[in-house]
C-alpha cells in the first residue's frame, strides 16, 4: 500500500463530546491522501468508542496519561507521511485546509512549517475573533519566535524532515511545548502562514491550553528560553555580541508574555522588560499598551 502523504495526528484527553467534529472536519477535506491516528491519552470518558464508531479510517492507540506532548510524540512514532499535520480534539479544520498546505509545501521546499489563520470560537462554536492579527515571523523566523511565542498547533502542517533533524516535543514542559518546537525549526527553516482561516480554535473550559496548563504557563515558558541560551550547540556560528542581544530581547519579551498571562500589576514585569531591551517594548507595544491600561485600572 501507498504512503500517505500527510499524517494527521490528534491528541485527546476526556474530548469525546467534541472529537467527533474534530474527525468529521478530518474526513471532509478536499484532499484525501493522509492517515489519520487518535491518541487517546488516558481518557475516562467515550472516546474509545468513538473512535471506533468511524472504522478502519481512522486509527486508535491508547496510553496512559502523560500530556499532549508524549500524546504528539506517540503519534509521531505511529506515522510515517512527509507532511504531519496535528489537530486538538476540540478544534475543527475547514474543508479545504491540508489541500492549501500541501500545495504551499510542495512549492515552497526551504519553508519548513506553514500555518494558517483561524477562527476563535467560544465553547458553543460561536465565532469571536480571527488570529493571528499579524504573522511577524516570514523575515527572521527564529528571533521573531523569540520575542512573538508561537503555538498553534491545530493550523500547523511541518515536514517530517524538520523534526528527525530537530526533534520531538520536550514532554518535560506542560505547557509552551509547541513553542519550544517552532523555535527549535525556525533555527534552521522558513515559516509560513496561510491569510485565510482555514481553522476553529475551541475555547472551552476543558481545552489543553487552560486550567493547570495554563496556571503552570509562566513557569515553562520562562524553563523554554532558559533551555535555549544554556545550549552552546543551539546557537553555535552566532557571534557573542548577537548571541547576547538575543538573550536580552528574548528575556524582556518573556517579562511581557508572563505579564500577560498573569492577573494584577504589570507595572514590575514592564520594567524588566525595559531594562534588559527597550526595542523589545516598541516591538511589542499593543501588548505593553494593553498591560499599561491594565496597570492603570489596577491602581484605581
Amino acid at each position: 500500500m501507498e504512503e500517505p502523504r500527510v499524517s494527521v495526528i490528534i491528541p485527546a484527553y476526556n474530548h469525546a463530546r467534541f472529537l467527533g467534529e474534530a474527525l468529521d472536519s478530518v474526513l471532509s477535506q478536499t484532499f484525501q491522501d493522509f492517515e489519520v491516528l487518535v491518541v487517546d491519552d488516558g481518557s475516562t470518558d467515550g472516546t474509545r468508542a468513538l473512535v471506533a464508531s468511524y472504522g478502519p479510517r481512522v486509527r486508535y492507540r491508547f496510553q496512559p496519561h502523560a500530556g499532549v506532548a508524549s500524546a504528539r510524540n506517540v503519534g509521531l512514532r505511529d506515522t510515517s507521511a512527509p507532511y504531519v499535520a496535528f489537530l486538538d480534539a476540540d478544534d475543527t479544520w475547514a474543508p479545504e485546509k491540508l489541500d492549501l498546505q500541501v500545495a504551499y509545501l510542495d512549492a515552497h521546499p526551504h519553508v519548513g512549517v506553514v500555518f494558517t489563520s483561524y477562527l476563535k470560537t467560544d465553547e458553543a462554536g460561536k465565532s469571536l475573533t480571527m488570529e493571528p492579527k499579524r504573522f511577524p515571523y516570514i523575515q527572521s523566523p527564529f528571533e521573531a519566535m523569540l520575542i512573538w511565542p508561537y503555538g498553534s498547533m491545530h493550523v500547523a502542517m511541518v515536514r517530517r524532515t524538520c523534526l528527525e533533524r530537530v526533534g520531538d516535543f520536550d514532554e518535560t514542559l506542560a505547557v509552551a511545548e509547541d513553542w519550544d518546537l517552532w523555535l527549535r525549526v525556525a533555527q534552521h527553516y522558513g515559516v509560513a502562514n496561510l491569510d485565510q482561516p482555514l481553522a476553529t480554535y475551541r475555547q472551552s473550559s476543558g481545552s489543553t491550553s487552560r486550567g493547570s496548563r495554563r496556571r503552570q504557563a509562566p513557569i515553562m515558558f520562562r524553563r523554554v528560553v532558559d533551555k535555549l541560551f544554556a545550549d552552546p550547540a543551539r546557537l553555535a556560528g552566532l557571534s557573542r555580541d548577537t548571541v547576547e542581544r538575543l538573550r536580552r530581547r528574548a528575556y524582556s519579551s518573556l517579562e511581557i508574555t508572563i505579564a500577560l498571562m498573569l492577573l494584577g500589576s504589570p507595572w514590575e514585569h514592564l520594567l524588566r522588560a525595559a531594562r534588559l531591551s527597550p526595542a523589545v517594548l516598541w516591538l511589542r507595544r499593543r501588548a505593553v499598551a494593553f498591560l499599561m491600561l491594565q496597570g492603570l485600572v489596577c491602581r484605581g
